[in-house]
């Protein structure tokens, strides 16, 4: 396994080994340290994982297309980047994670998630600026099975027609979301085996009164 990270003075040691790297993490750059150009990302088959930290900049010096063997992004704290460039996201991807990128999150039905047949695993942390509700209708792919919700001080519902046709679904978590109040008003689907709740004040409230309301394929756990 190779790693990159906040330090690296030059990026002349690295040149001959990118086409091994299998999981690559770097941080806080304003997008002008790093001589991308030294990289020859097409031949980076074998990165898995790839975790961008503090990104200063508006936009990614690369397409993420390139890494055509990605299994695993993860973006945390990146609060000026706006967008995927062209609509870039790899079709082997299988777990998404965004933490802390308002701009992005703002720009998420321009990512084509709905195309990603290979995407599994779906989690936000972040506020959704001025959304009540998600996710929005054909925003993600038939074959995500874990949609898991975190710090989302402003969301209030789940958007039921935004998961209709999530039939391999097992998984919904949503976790620290304090205006979060109601589940959808339809039954959750068969396929969900777990569901996992925490620190949402409103809802328990709510299944404090109305006991018994999940279905019995899914677990409830509020603490």
């Amino acid at each position: 396994m190779s790693k990159v990270e906040k330090g690296i003075a030059s990026t002349s040691s690295l040149f001959g080994k990118i086409a091994s790297l299998e999981k690559l993490n770097f941080g806080n750059y304003n997008g002008a340290n790093l001589e991308w150009s030294s990289f020859d990302l097409r031949s980076c088959n074998s990165l898995r994982n790839l975790t961008i930290t503090g990104w200063c900049s508006s936009s990614l010096p690369f397409t993420l297309n390139l890494f055509t063997n990605l299994h695993s992004l993860h973006l945390y704290d990146c609060p000026q980047l706006k967008s995927f460039p062209q609509r870039s996201l790899p079709s082997s991807l299988s777990t998404l994670q965004i933490n802390k990128c308002p701009k992005l999150i703002a720009s998420r039905e321009e990512w084509g998630l709905f195309e990603l047949n290979s995407l599994k695993e779906f989690i936000v942390s972040d506020d959704f600026e001025n959304v009540e509700s998600f996710p929005e209708e054909n925003l993600l792919p038939p074959t995500l099975n874990s949609l898991r919700l975190e710090n989302c001080s402003k969301l209030r519902i789940i958007n039921y027609k935004g998961l209709l046709l999530l039939k391999s679904r097992r998984l919904l978590g949503i976790d620290n979301c304090p205006c979060f109040e109601r589940l959808p008003e339809k039954d959750l689907p068969n396929s969900l085996s777990t569901l996992y709740i925490r620190e949402c004040p409103l809802l328990k409230q709510q299944y404090k009164k109305e006991e018994g309301e999940c279905s019995e394929s899914s677990t409830f756990a509020e603490e």
